[in-house]
């Protein structure tokens, strides 16, 4: 029989080793930094001009250790490659509106592309999917520009007005339409014949946030008015989803989960264009960094879109400086630990500082997520030339990033 004292020793010793046992397992993962698996860099239409501009800028972010670039070739109705269904970007005409549609004489997504393969790069289209026009000034007709040739596909108002563009805001096409979602999907079937990794979708929801710049055209409606001229959108097509999927019900909470339901139908749409063609590419998507203002304000639920396999990769644009942990903690709850392994990646912004841009980075172990993005190239380089936040990024990248095997 063994008497009490010696019982209480052997406690003692295996309480000893059961701590002992931890603290070599916490010494021995603070030894081995997390992984990234995916880190990817956002090139907005507005970092490059020229030729050169995309060779050196797929060159800086192979160089600097990013494994994929979402590279923008559709921005307001403009595109950046030869299209019969939207004109070429002026924004490669110096902005000179009159050569809307005028073949620049070289192709941004061809030539970024090849550039790609050639360092060992993931290329994605990047495209704003719902904005069709910025800026006062009406683009030229018959060149087929949706918002001069197709303002019937916008979307219309609480008080029956077509969403008006804005001097530095978007009109957006309306995603509930028929012609819409065939166009869009036509798009996608284009960019398809590139040898692109995948397509990346932006402003793929409602402008909730358009309340802000709706005085512009409404000068003279009271600010507390001015909410009823950013809602959006009243038109037969959506008003037939309403029937559809809540009958009579006009609440507010009827009204999300129809956005919702639009937004995610669009998103299926377009899955379905890009995966006849190659059932490999991946659709990404940048959402709100608050997954509650988008599920409540822009009819955008990623997690549901990623469960219903429609989506590959959900972008989490968590540009917070103060918000970053709760934001991402709020998305991580919403997907399995699969989907956070596999299906999204934390998008960090290059304004912070780099204390910031460090501390959010080394952060993303505690969301167990295996993917990061940055925006942008242009706040990141400076004349294509690496800056101290940049180089943070490389060093950062160079530690946790899968390597990717070079190919013959």
């Amino acid at each position: 029989m063994i008497g009490p004292s010696k019982n209480r020793y052997r406690i003692f010793f295996f309480l000893l080793l059961g701590i002992g046992i931890a603290f070599g397992y916490l010494l021995y993962h603070a030894r081995i930094p997390f992984i990234i698996e995916r880190a990817a860099l956002w090139v907005p239409r507005f970092d490059y001009s020229t030729p050169e501009d995309v060779k050196q800028i797929v060159k800086n972010a192979a160089n600097a250790g990013f494994t994929d670039v979402f590279f923008q070739v559709r921005g307001n109705g403009t595109v950046f490659y030869p299209s019969d269904l939207e004109p070429w970007a002026h924004d490669l005409h110096g902005g000179e509106l009159e050569k809307l549609g005028e073949n620049p004489g070289w192709n941004p997504l061809q030539l970024a592309v090849e550039q790609a393969n050639y360092h060992n790069i993931n290329l994605h289209a990047y495209i704003n999917v719902l904005p069709g026009w910025k800026g006062r000034s009406n683009p030229p007709s018959g060149r087929h520009q949706p918002w001069a040739d197709h303002p019937d596909w916008f979307m219309i108002d609480a008080q029956g007005n077509t969403m008006q563009p804005t001097s530095g805001w978007y009109t957006f096409l309306n995603p509930a339409h028929p012609d819409v979602i065939r166009h869009l999907s036509g798009l996608i079937r284009e960019m398809m014949h590139y040898s692109v990794a995948g397509i990346h979708l932006d402003y793929i929801r409602y402008p909730y946030d358009y309340v802000s710049v709706a005085h512009e055209i409404y000068p003279q409606i009271p600010t507390k008015d001015l909410s009823r001229y950013a809602d959006f959108s009243y038109d037969p097509y959506t008003e037939a989803q309403m029937i559809k999927h809540v009958g009579l019900d006009r609440s507010k909470e009827a009204r999300v989960e129809v956005k919702k339901a639009i937004i995610e139908n669009l998103v299926a749409e377009l899955s379905h264009s890009m995966k006849k063609i190659d059932s490999k590419a991946i659709l990404s998507a940048s959402v709100l960094g608050n997954p509650i203002d988008g599920r409540w304000h822009a009819g955008q639920v990623a997690s549901d879109w990623v469960n219903r396999g429609t989506l590959d990769w959900a972008v989490q644009m968590n540009y917070g400086q103060d918000t970053f942990s709760l934001h991402g903690k709020r998305f991580g709850r919403s997907l399995s630990k699969k989907q956070k392994k596999n299906h999204w990646l934390i998008g960090i912004s290059a304004t912070h500082s780099m204390e910031k841009i460090q501390s959010q980075f080394k952060s993303i172990a505690e969301h167990r997520c295996k993917g990061v993005a940055f925006f942008s190239y242009g706040l990141l380089f400076k004349e294509h030339a690496f800056t101290k936040k940049s180089l943070l990024i490389k060093n950062l990248l160079e530690v946790h990033v899968v390597k990717k095997p070079q190919t013959d």
